[in-house]
């Protein structure tokens, strides 16, 4: 029998929300180990850091952190968000809305959008999706499970005060980083120590102040516009982030803060970051997280759901260096195959502009486009109802109908989906 011996020495390298998480993780899932959290400056493009947003698929990390959506609601961390606006974002210049949590079940058993498509389309598809009702209005119903946009200050002092309850050490800023053939062979602080460890997790952000010397795979052509400007605006929060494209980027209104992407630098005060991911974000006794691993940039804030996932995975997998190169090789696999999901994800976004698509994008576009179905994946932090919500806004339709759906009736399905909406029954599209 295999015997595993675990890390006894975690040294985490970040001084951002995504390093505290993981010191954390690390220190309670092994509570033998010393776990010590380096501080590091965060790079102005650590969005994860900086304007964290956390997916209703990443909650239950959250809660073993024992940071549970109710709790951080409580305490003021966070708010929620139930949907996202897009304005001039289709072909058609029609606007749409997309929720964070799961549609309701349609009566019959039929998806509920192949039904909307019986109906003939009687009114917007997101009047049909409670969280994008209740977004609009500006209210979050009792019992529902959104998105949650976090405070970083206040999330990394709730972090960092976990962290220290669960023994993680916090040490002098990193100074030198040595590295060595397994990876880095030690780390040398502002106050002269010197910390060597068994792992080293690097949560530097984009910095990337451990995993320089691993490859790099660009989304640039995939992903457009790669500088942001972030102003903070004295807004209220809302459950819905509004996004409007135009010709040369976009713009987006985020709690507490309006975002101006677009193709080039214009000025100074625009941040520059690099769409893409690490070829394999554990190499030797280093494992990448957050934007060190993989920079989705700024649209719909995707970093810090991705950074939770890669968490989860390292606790799950616990990969630990050159001991144990499978599960190191199954971690790059399953973290690889989850972010250039993600990556396919917010590409498709862009179906209404010219550009380059990702390869692994066109089965999921022509799946859609001839069933209206979306193709499993092993690893996505978005859900189904997410996809459709967003290729049925940009405009695509199926070309064959669902076969459960040509056995109703168009005029039944009109009145399901009016009797869903709270709408009177329409013959004709209402806008």
């Amino acid at each position: 029998m295999n015997r595993r011996a675990p890390p006894r020495r975690i040294a985490v390298v970040g001084g951002g929300p995504v390093a505290a998480a993981a010191a954390l993780a690390f220190a309670q899932a092994l509570p033998g180990a010393r776990v010590v959290l380096v501080p590091a400056a965060v790079p102005d493009a650590a969005l994860a850091d900086r304007w964290p947003l956390a997916l209703p698929s990443t909650h239950a990390t959250l809660a073993r952190l024992q940071c549970p959506p109710d709790l951080l609601r409580a305490h003021g961390v966070a708010s929620p968000r139930l949907a996202c606006r897009f304005l001039n974002w289709s072909r058609d210049g029609a606007a749409w809305m997309a929720g964070d949590e799961p549609l309701p079940p349609a009566p019959g058993g039929v998806p509920l959008h192949h039904l909307w498509l019986r109906a003939g389309e009687p009114l917007p598809f997101h009047r049909l999706d409670p969280a994008c009702a209740a977004a609009a209005a500006g209210r979050v119903p009792a019992g529902a499970e959104p998105a949650l946009s976090l405070d970083p200050q206040r999330l990394m002092a709730g972090l960092t005060s976990l962290a220290r309850q669960a023994g993680v050490a916090i040490e002098a800023p990193l100074e030198i980083v040595h590295p060595d053939a397994s990876g880095i062979a030690a780390l040398t602080l502002a106050d002269g120590t010197r910390v060597e460890a068994d792992l080293f997790i690097d949560a530097t952000g984009p910095a990337r102040r451990l995993s320089a010397a691993t490859p790099f795979i660009d989304w640039s052509e995939a992903l457009p516009f790669h500088h942001v400007r972030i102003t903070p605006a004295a807004t209220a929060g809302s459950p819905v982030e509004t996004y409007r494209a135009r010709t040369d980027g976009w713009g987006a209104e985020w709690p507490g803060a309006t975002v101006d992407a677009s193709a080039d630098a214009g000025n100074s005060s625009r941040i520059a970051f690099a769409p893409g991911r690490l070829s394999a974000p554990m190499r030797g006794n280093v494992l990448a997280v957050g934007e060190a691993a993989v920079q989705p940039g700024p649209l719909l804030r995707m970093g810090f759901t991705l950074a939770l996932g890669q968490i989860a995975l390292a606790l799950e997998l616990l990969p630990t260096g050159a001991d144990t190169p499978l599960l190191s090789e199954e971690y790059n696999r399953r973290a690889g195959q989850r972010a250039d999901r993600m990556r396919d994800f917010l590409a498709a976004h862009h179906l209404a502009r010219d550009g380059a698509r990702p390869a692994s994008l066109a089965p999921i576009l022509a799946r859609f486009t001839r069933h209206g179905s979306i193709p499993a994946a092993d690893e996505d932090a978005v859900p189904r109802d997410g996809w459709i919500a967003m290729l049925i806004g940009q405009g695509l339709r199926p070309e064959r109908p669902n076969p459960i759906a040509l056995g109703i009736a168009p005029d039944v399905a009109r009145r399901a989906i009016a009797d869903m909406a709270g709408t009177p029954a329409q013959q004709g599209p209402v806008r």
